[in-house]
């Protein structure tokens, strides 16, 4: 009797991937085609939002959800954990501020901007991403509490891509046109926002993932990116410049990633959606980014060489 055992590069790719023991929390599933959005608060809590609903989580690690009993109704380009709340997307757009820790807030009207992305950057502002620059192109914008809006980054692309800050508030903006994205220093930031617009130009080339949707840093200098252009979540160590891939759950292009703390640790997030029609799974995972191991290339080349044999494993039985 003979038995052979063969591995696809599938199976191999993904026994690589997993290798993160990455914590999930069923989220409450899609109720439409409408964005889903995430933020953390200073303590790591979860808050979560989709089509009209806004989730916050209990505790940190628990799968207790509480809502925002007044969340305003429609779509939601993003959630910050400082307060804000991008709505409305391409029509009747409109930016809220509420009190994020608190689940009986108002969400008051401040800002009609497009609003595709954003990330918090004091306590009292965001950067934004959107089609806000001239015949809509989009471009970084700073919007403060007050409702003011200062443009930072002209002439980004034709639509709109990722943005995130690392720990030192370097800018990182994601061209949608061409998935390049392009790094800016937080001196830059700051000499923009007293008057100086930016340009695309006027940045340094950092990589181009294949994809453009979702970005994020973490503590160790690592930029993950996520997109409908390419499935699971791509990484590029910005010490090394090596390129790599996870997938930590589905195999598939759903991912929105993210990188906060708890206040004492730090760890990297993502939500992925099983579809993007009503019933569709929506799972969070989290990890610390310390524990977080991506796969080097040479690891998926070395999988490769061994779907080279038709048959890893023969064995015969008399």
């Amino acid at each position: 009797m003979k038995k052979t055992t063969v591995l696809t590069f599938a199976t191999l790719l993904s026994l690589a991937s997993t290798a993160v023991a990455w914590t999930t929390i069923d989220l409450p599933d899609r109720v439409s085609f409408n964005n889903t959005a995430m933020t953390h608060l200073s303590d790591g809590r979860l808050v979560y939002a989709h089509d009209g609903s806004i989730y916050q989580q209990d505790t940190f690690g628990s799968a207790a959800l509480s809502t925002y009993a007044n969340a305003p109704t429609g779509d939601y380009g993003y959630i910050t954990g400082n307060g804000f709340l991008g709505g409305g997307g391409f029509s009747g757009a409109s930016v809220y501020e509420f009190t994020a820790a608190g689940t009986s807030t108002a969400f008051t009207s401040i800002g009609t901007q497009q609003n595709y992305g954003a990330v918090a950057y004091d306590g009292s502002s965001v950067l934004m991403v959107g089609g806000n620059g001239a015949d809509a192109v989009s471009e970084v914008g700073h919007l403060s509490s007050a409702g003011v809006y200062t443009s930072i980054v002209s002439n980004v692309s034709s639509f709109s891509g990722g943005i995130t800050l690392d720990g030192s508030a370097n800018l990182y903006v994601a061209n949608g046109n061409n998935n390049d994205i392009y790094s800016f220093s937080a001196a830059q930031v700051t000499a923009s926002l007293a008057g100086t617009t930016l340009t695309v130009a006027d940045g340094a080339f950092v990589a181009n993932l294949g994809v453009s949707g979702s970005l994020a840093v973490d503590t160790l200098g690592r930029l993950y990116a996520a997109g409908y252009q390419l499935n699971g979540i791509q990484v590029f160590d910005l010490n090394t410049s090596i390129t790599s891939s996870i997938i930590p759950l589905e195999e598939n292009t759903n991912y929105v990633v993210s990188a906060f703390t708890d206040g004492s640790d730090d760890y990297v997030g993502w939500l992925n959606t099983g579809g993007f029609s009503a019933g569709d799974s929506v799972v969070y995972g989290y990890e610390l980014d310390g524990s977080i191991v991506v796969p080097e290339p040479s690891a998926y080349a070395l999988l490769a060489g061994l779907l080279s044999c038709a048959a890893v494993c023969v064995r015969r039985r008399k």
